[in-house]
This record gives C-alpha cells, structure tokens and sequence, in this order.
C-alpha cells in the first residue's frame, strides 16, 4: 500500500510503523544493546516525518520523560509479563500476561501524549529530506546521551531507512 500518510497522532503513527518487521528490529536492537527508549526514537522520527526538529528544551524533557515512564513503570510492567511468559503456561498465568501486556501498552501510549506535546517546541525544518532529518534528530539524542558508538549509530541508521527509504509510504 503506497499512500501519503496523514496520522496526526505519535501513537497511530508509531502502531502503524512498528508493524514494519525492519523498523521494529532497529528499534528493539536501539532498546535491547543500547538503552534506548523506543517511544522517545520514534517520536524523534515522528518529527522527522512532521518536518520538525526539538529544540533543546525539548529534547532534554523528552529524556525526563522517557526516564520516568520506562525506569519506573513500563520496564516493571514488561519484566512480569516476561517473567510469567517464561515460566507458566497456566490460563490464569497466561490471562495475567495478557491484561500486563494492555497495562503495558496503556502506559506506553500516555508516555508518547507526553511526548507529542512537546511537539509544540520544536522547529520547521522543511528543507531536509524527512530520511536526513530523521537522522539528525536521532543523531542529537545519541549526542546529548554521549552514546557514540559504530554499532548505536548503524542501528539508527537502519531505523531511519527502514521508514523513509525501504518502505518510503511517509
């Protein structure tokens, strides 16, 4: 399906391309060997595909944000439904992990209004290719998180071009 895109929401936009298998390995090799928070990666890519870039301002509260909502609550959720998808197969068990994983998604969804609000700080950039600017936007949290290693900055990389050059429908 090759269409322009026109979801006005991070979190219709982030369901709709976290279904691309290359997008969500990029983004899960981000989350699982660089302690990168995936709501906050794909809402920098989501300004990218809105022509924005953060301010500075926004860039650090998104950091505040991503901290608070994944430190203290998403990675306790995600590490119980983990757990008793590893070690009981029990319907109650598998019920649990079912309604852990809604309470997951649920939590993950408020992380990401929080996320779009900043939105509002942030500037036009409609001289750069939406592929360019995404990578400038990732390349500015990698920089303010002093994470500058080969394999952080392939991995972006390949979440960039699995948006908006492998599948280019944004």
């Amino acid at each position: 399906m090759n269409v322009t895109h026109n979801i006005n929401s991070l979190w219709e936009w982030s369901l709709d391309v976290y279904s691309v298998e290359a997008t969500r390995n990029a983004c899960l090799t981000l989350q699982d060997q660089h302690s990168l928070d995936i709501n906050t990666l794909l809402w920098l890519c989501w300004c990218a595909n809105n022509h924005k870039t953060p301010t500075a301002w926004a860039l650090d509260k998104s950091k505040t944000i991503g901290l608070y909502w994944q430190s203290e609550l998403i990675a306790g959720i995600r590490n119980a439904r983990k757990h008793l998808g590893n070690h009981d197969a029990a319907p109650s068990c598998q019920n649990l992990k079912k309604e852990l994983l809604k309470l997951e998604l649920l939590a993950e969804h408020r992380q990401q209004n929080q996320l779009e609000a900043l939105t509002t700080f942030s500037q036009d950039q409609k001289k750069w290719t939406k592929a360019n600017l995404c990578q400038n936007n990732l390349d500015l949290l990698l920089a303010s998180l002093r994470k500058k290693s080969l394999g952080c900055a392939r991995a972006t990389e390949k979440l960039c071009a699995s948006l908006f050059e492998e599948h280019p429908k944004y």
